[in-house]
């Protein structure tokens, strides 16, 4: 008793880290804390479990120096099915002495082995996280817009999601330094960023980093971070210019949003000033300004987005009033309310982190795809079992003559059991044939400006047999094996360092298990696409990095069309016109093989499903390469397949003045715009999801503003190419242009049907507007002779409209 009373033991076994809240369903981390009193230096194992499922252990093996003690975190997975009304679960924890390959159950001084507690849990969602200075023990909320500066980021984050109709409730990542895993963060939907503090915390300023560029999103308050932290976190894609610092007493808040009820509220008055950062934002989305300059704005990041506001907290909200009305949630003490710009930014602020660019599953057919199993052909078994018929027919018959029938009552079962082994030796054959595999389906992203790489996807493992071989990761990682028929044992995920864990006691059945994964790490050198326009189209170049045997690679854009590319051996790429694929199409060649079958699956579901219409935000370079080593631990000699997607933003750079360029369609996208003197937009053409509507019976006329790249701009556009894929007949079809304001007719077509092209050099009509626009207008007139043909055949749709464009690079 006296010797388990002066042994190693838990000074804390239930520690919460990381967001120090657990969303079901999601990582989060917990927060290990043992000493070691003895006077020589111990292993020890910690490993918890989630109340009632003993089964599915987490675990981390710590070396405890001798007097000393000792702090880590490790990831766990939280139970999705945890009761909504339930705000805590249980779990269990278990310290071990390692000794020999044993490990030693180590009681505590009262005599416990078995260790509980409780860990918070967070149902309602989208989570909000908070870095700040203030003092993480004062809860008391301000009443007034006054109150203490420490409060401020707090106050207004909390009167943003009261707009929501959410709760106040913020989790505070108040440790220092966060744990630097990325499992850290996947509880959270939003990260408000109000100090410096983290600045000098080069490993949770990684974390955070691939947490956003996987589809979070931060707010970054200005007025409380410095550029130089803003930059650490995002690299060379911080574009902001601090100007100077202003200190308001009056503050009108000017939105520039279509859907603002108010586009300018009433002035504001404060009796401390409110601190305004005055920036330059070049090519970022401005939604709110204060005086001219901006207030609030965007920035896509990767897969997330940043918010910045240059205006102080005590800006954004005001005290609520006996008129407001009252909120669906309210928390006792807080009498803060959300101003009108406020809320709005919460309407794009507050929401579900976004979607993965692919989802796991959606590998799912590529990598089973390339399992190559084989099943005993018909044709053996018909042999095995008509032999066995035929046989036993013989024998039966034979027996029968010599009156011995009875005979058969052994023969046939012996016949049957050796039919029977016949069968299962070749279907052991047969499966043999297939060595085991491990098939992996990876999406590569790159991140410009850093070196962080971020891989994600599916794995594929195939089994002859029941195999137990080790499975983990050396350098971070994590994959999580389908664990269906797994009931009844105990597996432990135990986590030996920081970056390396591995699984215990996991045996996995013969035949295939999936595992989806993720993967981050720090390439030694970046994966950078550059590319500008030339007078064939745009020409770049690719350093890709630990990237290896690239083909069938396309361009990817915002616009509905993607681009062929030609891709060397050095890295340099071209496309042009000629290289814009048809809708639904990926590769160049006509009959594809098996593999780029599969590549062309994937494309599919990464350019035309759910995600279409958000990706790629930039102009990316997709193509095929071998798979990243991820130093993911399998069986030795286990036979290893698969193939990586890379995602590769492409940085244009503008070309010399005086350069002939020619920019493909896919460059040029478009959206409807009101005709001088109107108000509304075409009826025949949804902005909202890029797609012309149709068959229409009426005549309609539609504006259409074809945007440059800007990172061409300013040009001089020479000549035009406009295609319409159209289907009018019995209309007339015009085409119009504006001189300043005033529409002009460019071209006619009667009975317009297919796909056609109109050229046009009219400089009047090529002049771009000061944002690099260019308006063109598509008019489809009344059916011709409409009382002799019905409705139906003289509907007409227009199915694609495309732009090339011809210019000349000019001095900006």
């Amino acid at each position: 008793e006296a010797k388990s009373k002066a042994g190693p033991r838990y000074v804390r076994a239930d520690g919460t880290a990381g967001i120090y809240q657990y969303v079901p369903g999601k990582w989060g981390m917990i927060a290990v804390d043992v000493v070691n009193p003895e006077d020589q230096p111990v292993v020890l194992l910690s490993t918890m479990y989630f109340g009632g499922n003993p089964g599915l252990q987490y675990a981390r093996r710590l070396w405890v120096p001798s007097q000393a003690r000792r702090f880590s975190w490790h990831p766990v997975l939280t139970p999705e099915n945890i009761p909504e009304d339930d705000s805590r679960i249980d779990v269990k924890s278990l310290l071990m002495r390692a000794s020999a390959g044993k490990d030693a159950l180590i009681e505590s001084r009262g005599g416990q082995m078995l260790h509980t507690g409780m860990l918070p849990v967070l149902h309602e969602g989208p989570v909000s996280g908070i870095i700040a200075d203030y003092d993480p023990d004062n809860d008391d909320a301000n009443d007034d817009d006054e109150g203490h500066a420490e409060d401020e980021p707090r106050n207004v984050v909390a009167a943003m999601r009261q707009s929501r109709n959410l709760s106040i409730m913020l989790p505070d990542l108040r440790g220092q330094p966060l744990p630097p895993n990325t499992e850290t963060l996947e509880g959270l939907d939003q990260l408000v960023l109000s100090s410096d503090r983290i600045t000098d915390d080069a490993a949770g300023l990684v974390a955070i980093r691939r947490w956003l560029h996987d589809g979070g999103r931060v707010w970054i308050m200005l007025d409380r971070v410095s550029p130089a932290t803003a930059r650490r976190l995002l690299g060379d894609q911080f574009r902001l210019h601090v100007v100077d610092r202003v200190e308001l007493t009056e503050v009108r808040i000017v939105s520039h949003r279509r859907d603002a009820v108010v586009p300018a509220g009433e002035p504001r008055t404060f009796e401390r000033p409110v601190e305004l950062v005055r920036v330059v934002a070049p090519n970022l989305k401005v939604t709110h300004t204060v005086g001219g300059h901006p207030a609030a704005f965007w920035q896509t990041v990767g897969n997330g987005d940043v918010l910045f506001t240059a205006l102080g907290p005590r800006g954004w909200y005001r005290p609520r009033t006996a008129e407001d009305p009252k909120p669906k949630k309210t928390e006792s003490g807080f009498r803060l309310i959300a101003t009108e710009p406020l809320a709005i930014l919460a309407a794009d602020f507050i929401k579900p982190r976004n979607p993965p660019t692919l989802r796991p599953e959606q590998f799912k057919q590529y990598v089973s795809g390339q399992i190559g199993y084989r099943i005993v052909s018909r044709t053996a078994v018909i042999y095995i079992l008509g032999g066995f018929c035929l046989a036993l027919l013989i024998i039966g018959v034979s027996l029968a003559r010599r009156r011995r029938l009875e005979q058969l009552g052994w023969i046939g079962p012996v016949m049957a059991v050796i039919a029977a082994l016949g069968l299962v030796v070749m279907g052991r054959a047969a499966r043999t044939a297939v060595p085991s595999s491990v098939v992996t389906g990876q999406l590569v992203e790159a991140t410009p400006g850093v070196n962080d790489i971020r891989v994600s996807g599916l794995l594929a493992m195939y089994n002859q047999d029941k195999s137990s071989a080790p499975l983990g990761a050396q350098r971070g990682g994590i994959f999580f094996p389908d664990m269906i028929g797994k009931a009844g044992t105990t597996r432990r995920m135990v986590w030996t360092d920081l970056d390396r864990w591995h699984w215990e006691n996991l045996t996995l059945p013969s035949g295939m298990r999936t595992a989806p994964f993720t993967y981050a790490c720090q390439a030694e050198k970046p994966i950078v696409a550059r590319a500008t326009f030339g007078p064939h189209g745009i020409v770049g170049t690719l350093n890709a990095g630990p990237l290896q045997d690239m083909d069938d690679a396309i361009v990817a854009t915002q616009a509905s069309r993607n681009m062929a590319v030609r891709l060397d051996q050095n890295g340099s790429f071209t496309a042009g016109p000629s290289e814009v694929l048809a809708p639904g199409n990926y590769m160049t060649e006509a009959v594809l093989s098996d593999r780029q079958r599969r590549r062309q699956s994937i494309y599919q579901a990464l350019l035309s499903g759910d995600t279409a219409a958000r990706y790629p935000a930039v102009p990316t370079l997709l193509a095929w390469a071998s798979p990243v080593d991820m130093q993911f631990v399998f069986a030795d000699g286990i036979q290893r397949l698969g193939g990586a997607l890379a995602a590769v933003p492409i940085q244009f750079e503008r070309p010399a003045p005086g350069t002939r360029v020619v920019i493909p369609s896919p460059f040029w996208p478009y959206r409807a715009v009101p005709f001088p003197g109107q108000r509304g937009t075409s009826a025949s053409y949804d902005d909202l999801n890029g797609k012309w509507l149709g068959p229409m019976a009426v005549a309609s006329r539609t504006l259409l503003r074809f945007q440059c790249p800007r990172a061409v701009l300013p040009l001089r556009l020479e000549k035009i190419v406009l295609l319409v894929k159209i289907n009018a007949p019995s209309r007339e079809m015009e085409i119009l242009g504006l001189v300043g304001e005033k529409p002009v007719s460019l071209a006619k077509r009667e009975s317009p049907v297919g796909l056609l092209r109109f050229d046009i050099r009219r400089t009047d009509v090529l002049a771009l507007d000061a944002r690099g626009g260019l308006r063109l207008g598509i008019a489809v007139g009344d059916a011709q002779n409409s009382d002799s043909i019905s409705i139906t055949e003289v509907g007409w749709k227009i199915d694609e409209v495309r732009l090339d464009a011809t210019a000349e690079a000019i001095e900006p």
